[in-house]
């Protein structure tokens, strides 16, 4: 987690009205349509979000430790509802800022400003996976440094190529291929339903010309 992050999770802590939260994994956060009652940060673990398709449950984007949940609370709709749902991925803890508590932060520059380079981030994320998807190992190097969660010099993602695919938006059978080619270089292994990548070699499939929004 870099300082930014670090620093807008030390201020909501600061925050009177602001509360800490804990999920185990699997557990719903909040669920599509319903309302918007506040902003969540994450502090620790790994956040699933996504929608429906037809009825069907779509995971689409994966938040984790100083990412933000239920902007959708921001909105001047009346009353602000969750456009999809936020489900734990693994065990979380979360900073939930009730609506007026955030509407009010907002107001104090430092903290507004804080809070849009971090979305600004989240916007250069989705940038970085639609330039690299078609090369997926590359987006599966780039998405693991990203948001693996650390272990010494390797990062683990708890995933399986099914839920991996639907967040990367490419099919199971590409995501396998990438997972062989990149354990093919020493890159990455799994363990227990887990991914295991090694940092360095992960960085080293990116390059030196690794793009905008260059992960951690």
């Amino acid at each position: 987690m870099d300082g930014r992050r670090q620093r807008l999770l030390a201020e909501l802590q600061a925050l009177p009205g602001t509360l800490e939260v804990h999920y185990g994994a699997g557990e719903l956060i909040f669920q599509e349509g319903a309302f918007a009652a506040g902003v969540y940060v994450v502090a620790e673990g790994l956040v699933i979000r996504g929608g429906y398709v037809l009825g069907t449950s779509q995971p689409v984007a994966v938040a984790g430790p100083g990412d933000l949940l239920g902007v959708e609370t921001w909105r001047l709709d009346i009353p602000p509802r969750y456009w999809g749902f936020a489900r734990a991925l693994t065990a979380a803890i979360l900073r939930f800022a009730p609506a007026g508590v955030w509407k009010e932060a907002l107001e104090q520059e430092r903290f507004r400003d804080l809070v849009l380079s971090i979305l600004a981030e989240s916007v250069l994320d989705w940038h970085t996976l639609a330039l690299y998807r078609e090369h997926a190992e590359r987006v599966l190097a780039w998405f693991l440094l990203r948001w693996g969660q650390d272990d010494g010099d390797q990062v683990r993602l708890p995933v399986s190529t099914t839920l991996l695919a639907s967040l990367l938006g490419l099919s199971r059978h590409t995501v396998r291929q990438a997972l062989t080619q990149l354990a093919g270089m020493g890159a990455v292994g799994q363990a227990d339903g887990e991914i295991v990548g090694n940092r360095d070699r992960l960085r080293a499939v990116l390059g030196e010309a690794a793009l905008i929004g260059s992960p951690r």
